[in-house]
């Protein structure tokens, strides 16, 4: 088996987080007086490490705050210690865990999505991703995250339905979130007005037509790519592969360990917010290794099932002292008193 490349190991991938994160709060942090600058330490480091925490708490697949918080305070050394390596100093409760996050600014947790993009594009892996040669295709849609009518915050979406021949107006507030991923009969035409009214604006359209024993489907497009006979198809195929973000992407975060749909905690600030760029930093991290890591991939052949690899990798790291996050993988494959 071929070693993994250093930046996608599961240490190196948490490390860059934990440094994005550090150096934006840092920023946030900075205080001017007079003429300098300087960073309060104690408050940023105490964010930084209830930030952690909570990346921990999604990286291992806690169903709640609350197990996570029970789980790491029932006098569990191992667990306690082996959070280290994702930073984490000290356990903090749920309460703290919450004041904490719930005060701070969600862009400061978007460093680590440019950080590890950028390992991605250095190491050229981002070359598997292009559409026609020089685009990278990217769908995107929404999904609800919570939603309630009695609990509300300054990052909540209003939404208002009123019944006919009814005076009341029933109010509900929704998170929702927008994710991207990369992801026959044709017909087309060029330079089409964009409206009945000859609106200046020119698109190109492109049809596609399925038959099958399940009927008829149509879909339509419309774009600035250039059409003809060779990228029609193509551009047919990104365009239907929009939907792999429902399938791929929300099916596995609400079905396959990270609890999208539980309410982690909401706050009255920004806590759901924060949480939720902490849960798709994980995934994105997930994700990477699913790809890239030779000793998640011997795991992931052993277990047959990303959530069986999930509750061996919490149940490690409640059970024994990891030298590193690679080397739980490791014990996945091999553990303690089985043989060669």
């Amino acid at each position: 088996m071929k070693d993994t490349r250093k930046h996608f190991s599961y240490d190196f991938l948490v490390r860059t987080a934990y440094e994005a994160i550090e150096y934006e709060l840092s920023k946030l942090h900075t205080v001017s007086t007079g003429d300098s600058k300087f960073c309060e330490v104690q408050p940023m480091r105490a964010d930084l490490n209830a930030a952690m925490a909570a990346l921990a708490m999604f990286s291992l697949k806690f169903p709640s705050m609350l197990q996570f918080d029970v789980r790491s305070r029932q006098n569990n050394y191992y667990l306690e210690q082996n959070l280290k390596l994702f930073g984490v100093k000290k356990v903090p409760c749920d309460t703290y865990m919450r004041e904490r996050l719930d005060e701070q600014e969600p862009k400061a947790f978007r460093g680590p999505f440019t950080a590890i993009f950028s390992l991605l594009q250095n190491a050229k892996v981002l070359q598997y991703f292009l559409f026609l040669e020089k685009f990278y295709l990217i769908s995107i849609d929404a999904t609800d995250l919570f939603s309630s009518s009695a609990i509300h915050c300054a990052n909540c979406c209003d939404w208002f339905n009123s019944a006919d021949n009814k005076e009341a107006i029933e109010f509900e507030t929704q998170h929702k979130v927008k994710k991207g991923r990369v992801v026959e009969k044709y017909k087309y035409m060029k330079e089409v007005p964009l409206s009945d009214s000859g609106s200046e604006c020119k698109v190109n359209v492109v049809r596609q037509i399925t038959e099958s024993s399940k009927g008829v489907q149509k879909w339509m497009w419309v774009t600035d790519l250039d059409v003809n006979r060779e990228t029609v198809p193509l551009i047919a195929k990104g365009g239907r592969s929009r939907w792999k973000i429902e399938n791929e992407t929300f099916n596995t975060l609400k079905n396959q360990g990270y609890e999208f749909e539980h309410n982690y905690g909401h706050g009255y600030k920004n806590l759901n917010t924060v949480l939720t760029f902490l849960m798709l930093i994980a995934f994105l991290i997930d994700q990477c290794l699913q790809h890239l890591n030779k000793k998640f991939e011997a795991a992931y052949a052993t277990y047959q099932a990303k959530y069986a690899v999930w509750e061996q990798l919490r149940s490690i790291m409640i059970l024994f002292i990891v030298p590193s996050l690679d080397g739980v993988y490791e014990l996945m494959v091999k553990p303690p008193g089985r043989a060669a």
